[in-house]
C-alpha cells in the first residue's frame, strides 16, 4: 500500500539543514522520492531504500518520468491530491528539475527486505537521512522490534571507521 505520494516536509530546508556537496554520498529513505530527489541536486549520489514495494514502484515511475524529461508527471502525477503540493512542485522547478536529471545516474532505489541499513554496512554514507523510518506500517509489536534494531543500527554506524564525517 502506498504510504506516502509526496513529501509533507520542506524539501528546501532538508537540503539545506543536511549542507550536502558533491562529497556527499547519502542513504535516505525512498518514500515518494521527493527527499532523494532533492538531495540529488547538491549530492554526488543518493541511496534511497524503502522496505515497501509500493512506495518502490512509484518512486520508480517518477524516476522514469525524470528520464523522460517529463516535467509536469514527474512533479504532478500524484494518486491523492488532498496535500497542498505547491511547496514541493516549486522546490521542483524546471531549472532544478534539468539538474536533477542530468545527475539521474547518481541516484540508486533498492528495495531492503529487511531493514534500511542493511547497506551501511558496504557503503561510506557521509549523511544519513531517516524520513518516516519508524513511523509507518509498524504495529505496536513490530515498532518495539523496529526501534530496537534501530538504535543497534544507529550504534553500528556511529562506530564505523568508514564512515566520513565532515565538520
Amino acid at each position: 500500500m502506498l504510504e506516502y505520494s509526496h513529501s509533507n516536509e520542506d524539501l528546501r530546508a532538508i537540503v539545506h539543514g543536511l549542507d550536502l556537496s558533491l562529497d556527499d554520498k547519502v542513504l535516505a529513505i525512498c518514500g515518494s522520492g521527493d527527499q532523494a530527489f532533492a538531495m540529488l541536486e547538491k549530492a554526488g549520489k543518493v541511496v534511497a531504500v524503502d522496505t515497501n514495494k509500493s512506495q518502490l514502484t512509484y518512486a520508480i515511475e517518477r524516476l522514469k518520468h525524470l528520464k523522460n524529461g517529463n516535467h509536469s508527471r514527474f512533479v504532478l502525477n500524484r494518486p491523492d491530491q488532498c496535500f497542498d503540493l505547491r511547496n514541493n512542485q516549486s522546490y521542483f522547478d524546471k531549472r532544478r528539475f534539468k539538474k536533477i536529471r542530468s545527475k539521474i545516474n547518481s541516484l540508486t532505489i533498492i528495495k531492503s527486505s529487511s531493514d534500511i541499513f542493511s547497506y551501511t554496512e558496504e557503503d561510506n554514507f557521509t549523511r544519513i537521512y531517516l524520513s518516516n523510518a519508524l513511523s509507518y506500517g509498524y504495529n505496536t509489536t513490530e515498532r518495539k522490534r523496529v526501534i530496537s534494531s534501530f538504535v543497534e543500527s544507529l550504534h553500528k554506524i556511529a562506530r564505523k571507521p568508514r564512515l566520513l564525517r565532515r565538520g
